[in-house]
């Protein structure tokens, strides 16, 4: 999609357009939310939204205030109403601006970005729908998907944001589980008013969001805004990011990320079984000997992927992992356990707490946090902690 609207030809079905009309029965003026469903030789097709009704109560030749949202910014300009479809969906249609008439308006405060991520709607009964994210903010999202959906059937979204690999080329994804929203209006989206329906874009604000998942999307959206507004300066989108949320490899190496072989230390009678899942191979070895010194039986993974394999094959109490790794991050490790209902503590070790405290870092499926530098009577204390309670949720 054009981030730019410059001429009519920039303006892609699909866009979110806000229309400023006065209604002739009541000469009141009205501010209308909808989408474009698309841009013919007669005009800007768009979709007559939800509160106007099935009939359609504005006059020919009204004219009508039109902004179109691209990226961060709205581009404005006057049009009028030059003709209906009866549908469905019922539309207007706009008359084109001139070129010269497109006003672009940017708005920090209006945290709403064009993605194009995969998506999935988990809907009652156990039905998954795979779609399209088409934009993102932190009140909500619009997607496209092949079928209708309405709100009493969707329970909640499962996705992954591509954040691009940082310097070291560490995993950034972060996948986000369970996303509860609410779907509060839909356009379809077909080659004409007589043609039939190809898809939905589906309006879905989002409820609850909070800790993580909302510092996250934020996050997200505040890097496609520079994005957006410096292309020259991004870099390159996180490979894989195409990945169907939840997904993983369909092979998986003998040998681990960095070179080396799956290890396991073990001591004479061990208290519990833990996954130790850490990039950095002599911290990891160094802290799976204090941790076999303190009676744990250690096992070892150089990523969350090689987590995985482990933890398939083999019952493990605990999973004791880094939050930033190659090739699959703790964030996605702790997604990926729960999308293959496999239930076991998760403790996580981040150097990010002093930066962004732990309230930023809360989540209902990490056991508790431990903050590096490591200090390890801290840490066999949280071990300790988690065991003792295993079905306890929420970081302590």
């Amino acid at each position: 999609m054009a981030d730019i609207i410059r001429t009519v030809r920039d303006i892609d079905t699909a866009d979110r357009v806000v229309l400023q009309v006065t209604d002739p029965a009541s000469g009141r003026e009205q501010s209308l939310t909808s989408f474009v469903d698309g841009v013919t030789e007669e005009g800007i097709l768009v979709s007559v939204p939800q509160q106007v009704g099935p009939r359609i109560s504005f006059r020919q030749d009204s004219l009508v205030a039109v902004s179109i949202w691209k990226g961060h910014a709205a581009h404005c300009f006057p049009s009028r109403i030059v003709g209906f479809n009866d549908g469905p969906p019922p539309q207007l249609i706009l008359s084109s601006p001139r070129s010269h008439e497109i006003e672009r308006k940017p708005r920090r405060g209006y945290f709403r970005v064009n993605v194009t991520i995969p998506v999935q709607m988990h809907l009652h009964g156990g039905i998954v729908q795979n779609a399209t994210m088409l934009d993102l903010s932190a009140g909500g999202c619009r997607i496209l998907t092949p079928k209708e959906v309405d709100d009493e059937r969707l329970e909640y979204l499962d996705f992954d944001l591509p954040f691009p690999p940082d310097s070291d080329h560490l995993d950034q994804i972060r996948p986000l589980r369970r996303i509860r929203g609410h779907i509060s209006g839909t356009a379809v989206f077909g080659s004409g008013a007589s043609a039939p329906a190809s898809s939905f874009a589906v309006s879905i604000g989002f409820e609850g969001l909070a800790g993580v998942a909302r510092d996250v999307i934020m996050r997200y959206v505040a890097y496609r805004q520079r994005q957006l507004a410096h292309p020259e300066r991004a870099p390159a989108a996180a490979p894989g990011h195409t990945q169907p949320a939840g997904d993983l490899p369909g092979s998986a190496r003998e040998t681990t990320a960095d070179g080396g072989h799956l290890s396991e230390s073990q001591p004479a009678e061990p208290t519990a079984t833990l996954l130790l899942v850490e990039d950095e191979r002599d911290l990891r070895e160094t802290l799976a000997e204090l941790l076999q010194a303190d009676g744990y039986k250690v096992l070892q993974a150089p990523n969350g992927r090689e987590a995985l394999r482990v933890i398939k094959r083999i019952h493990v109490d605990l999973v004791l992992t880094d939050l930033m790794m190659p090739v699959m991050n703790g964030w996605r490790l702790v997604a990926s356990l729960r999308d293959n209902d496999i239930d076991v503590p998760v403790v996580v070790m981040t150097g990010y707490m002093a930066q962004e405290g732990p309230e930023v870092l809360t989540s209902q499926d990490i056991a508790a946090f431990v903050p590096k530098p490591l200090d390890l009577a801290h840490l066999t204390a949280t071990l300790r902690h988690v065991l003792s309670a295993p079905s306890e949720k929420g970081p302590s």
